[in-house]
């Protein structure tokens, strides 16, 4: 396939049954794992597949990286690899645009710090059509970087995305690091993600809550593993604190604005707030000088509880990757 500056558009490209798309910015070494990953995937329904990895850098660093792989990709796979650049820089604006550039009946979102396990496309498209759900999601398991979990989470599990339900379980909205979506049923709108939450992150979770609130079936399905490598700088306890405080301020943010009643929510949210920094203050500081499991625990409990009753800061979980 010819090298050209620019991209075939979403409309002069054929369509397909399966998108899967990758989001990326800044982490090519992880962006080429992702990538052979989702390459030496099992296709056991038989579908058309297409990777869309959308450069969400403002210089789209990495289309020579993309397009090479696509020329190589071309010569000894059925599976295309196509590339698209996002110049402006959010989570939102990089998923719209994979949205808007794809063209499978059918689309996936992975990370590209993700790496699918063989059957994990195969897993969530038979669990979709079992129980005929518009939306699956799966368990995202991590790899540490460094070879081990950290001291103060010895079996990995503050950093393991994993309900244990069985495959078929209605689930609430979760996050887009393992997700398959229907497009005739889900992504409708012109940009699904709202942009106004970019930076702070939240914006999948705000898509998914509105589907619900449409009606739309959200399941979970547990054998559609993907792993996904804990960067080292990410791997502290203050940092896990940090995120959680921020994961709880845009849950009463999203939670607020799809309510039908925004202060009876926010306020009832702040209630819970203030419940949990009561019962975990003690411990929480406490674990500051023994680092025990269970006040490990009541700690994070207690960022939860700071991150609702705070949840009118600003929010920057995603800030650093950008």
């Amino acid at each position: 396939m010819a090298k050209t500056d620019t991209p075939p558009a979403a409309s002069d490209v054929a369509a397909c049954d399966v998108s899967v798309v990758v989001c990326t910015v800044n982490r090519p070494d992880m962006l080429r794992k992702a990538i052979d990953s989702l390459v030496g995937m099992n296709n056991r329904h038989d579908l058309s597949r297409e990777i869309l990895v959308v450069d969400n850098s403002a210089e789209g660093l990495w289309r020579d990286l993309v397009e090479g792989l696509s020329e190589e990709l071309a010569r000894t796979r059925s599976v295309s690899l196509r590339y698209t650049s996002e110049t402006r820089m959010s989570f939102a604006h990089a998923r719209n645009a994979g949205v808007r550039e794809s063209r499978g009946d059918l689309l996936a979102f992975l990370d590209d710090d993700e790496e699918a396990s063989v059957d994990w496309l195969d897993e969530l498209i038979a669990a979709m059509r079992e129980h005929e759900a518009d939306v699956v999601f799966g368990p995202v398991l991590p790899v540490f970087e460094g070879g081990g979990p950290p001291d103060w989470d010895p079996q990995g599990l503050y950093h393991t995305r994993d309900t244990k339900l069985p495959t078929g379980t209605e689930v609430k909205e979760r996050g887009t690091g393992n997700v398959l979506i229907r497009r005739d049923r889900c992504l409708t709108e012109g940009e699904p993600f709202d942009n106004a939450m970019g930076a702070s992150g939240g914006e999948d979770v705000d898509f998914f809550l509105r589907l619900r609130r449409r009606g739309r079936k959200l399941i979970w399905c547990r054998t559609a593993t993907v792993t996904e490598v804990q960067e080292q700088r990410y791997q502290t306890l203050p940092y896990r604190s940090f995120r959680n405080f921020c994961q709880n301020q845009i849950y009463v943010k999203v939670q607020s604005r799809n309510s039908d009643s925004p202060w009876w929510t926010r306020l009832s949210l702040m209630a819970v707030g203030a419940a949990q920094v009561a019962i975990y203050s003690l411990p929480g500081v406490l674990s500051m000088i023994v680092m025990a499991p269970p006040l490990i625990g009541a700690r994070l409990k207690l960022f939860n509880g700071l991150g609702k009753l705070f949840w009118m800061l600003p929010a920057r979980l995603y800030a650093k990757r950008y």
